[in-house]
C-alpha cells in the first residue's frame, strides 16, 4: 500500500507537462515571468509551453518613454546547453536557434497537423490488419476436427497479442488524432497570437507570442537574447523540476476555472 501511495504522484507529476522557469524561480516567490526594466521600456517573458518539438513564450513590452521602440525578431535567438549560461563552460558549444516568423509557425503547424493525421490513419490500418489476420486464424482454428493443447496455447496467445495491440493502437491513434486537432486549433488562433511587431509606441504596452523550434531534448538551460535600443538582453531559463511544473499547472488551471 505504501508502494501505491508513493508511485501515484509521481505518475502525476511526469504526465505533467515540461516547463521553463526564471533562473531565480522559487514556489514562494511565484515569479514565473522573467523582467528586465529599464530607464523607458519594460520587457517581461514567460514560458507557456515546452514541448519535444517546439517552445512557446509570452513575450510583453511596455514603452514608457516619449519616442518609439523598434524591435528586431530577426536577431533574437535562444541558446541551450545542459549547462548553466553562468558557466563559462556553457559558452563554447551552444545550441543556437533563430525565433521562427510568421510563414515559419504556420507551416510547422501544417506539417504537424498532416502528420498527426497520416500517424492515425496508419495505425487504425494496422489495427484492421491485425483483426483481419486474427479473424483468419480463427477461422483456421474452427475448420480443425480436434485440438491439441499446443493449439490452445497458440490460440490464447494470439488473442492476448491482438487484443493488447488493438488496445495500444486505439491509444496512440487518439494521441496522433490529438495532436492533429491541436495543431489545427494552433493554426485557427495563432496567428492573431504572435508578436508580429516592429514598432512599439510611446506610452503603448503590447503582448504576444513568440516560438522557437527544438531539434532533441529538452535541455536544462536556456538563454533568450535580442538587442533593444543600444543593449543586449539576456533572460535566463531552467528546466522547472516536479514540484515546480504542478505548482504552474496547478496555477493556470486555477487561474483558468476563475475565467468562466
Amino acid at each position: 500500500m505504501k508502494l501505491t501511495i508513493t508511485l501515484v504522484p509521481l505518475l502525476l507529476i511526469s504526465c505533467l507537462p515540461a516547463r521553463l522557469v526564471p533562473h531565480d524561480f522559487s514556489i514562494e516567490k511565484k515569479n514565473h515571468e522573467a523582467f528586465i526594466e529599464l530607464d523607458s521600456v519594460t520587457v517581461a517573458l514567460v514560458n507557456l509551453k515546452a514541448k519535444g518539438d517546439h517552445y512557446v513564450f509570452g513575450m510583453e513590452i511596455e514603452n514608457k518613454s516619449t519616442q518609439p521602440i523598434f524591435i528586431n525578431l530577426k536577431k533574437m535567438y535562444k541558446y541551450a546547453h545542459q549547462l548553466s549560461y553562468r558557466n563559462e563552460e556553457a559558452k563554447l558549444f551552444p545550441e543556437v536557434t533563430p525565433v521562427m516568423t510568421s510563414d515559419q509557425v504556420n507551416a510547422f503547424f501544417k506539417s504537424k497537423k498532416k502528420d498527426g493525421e497520416a500517424a492515425a490513419l496508419f495505425l487504425f490500418l494496422v489495427g484492421a490488419a491485425i483483426s483481419t489476420y486474427d479473424a483468419i486464424k480463427d477461422q483456421e482454428d474452427d475448420r480443425k476436427s480436434y485440438w491439441t493443447h499446443e493449439d490452445e496455447n497458440k490460440s490464447a496467445t494470439r488473442d492476448l497479442i491482438t487484443a493488447t495491440t488493438l488496445i495500444a493502437t486505439d491509444v496512440l491513434t487518439d494521441v496522433a488524432l490529438k495532436s492533429s486537432e491541436n495543431a489545427h486549433i494552433e493554426l485557427t488562433y495563432l496567428p492573431d497570437e504572435l508578436f508580429d511587431r516592429e514598432i512599439i509606441y510611446p506610452g503603448e504596452r503590447y503582448y504576444g507570442k513568440i516560438l522557437f523550434k527544438n531539434f532533441g531534448e529538452i535541455k536544462k538551460h536556456h538563454r533568450i537574447s535580442f538587442p533593444l535600443e543600444d543593449k543586449n538582453l539576456h533572460f535566463d531559463f531552467r528546466k522547472a523540476n516536479g514540484a515546480e511544473r504542478r505548482f504552474l499547472y496547478e496555477l493556470e488551471h486555477t487561474k483558468n476555472n476563475s475565467e468562466f
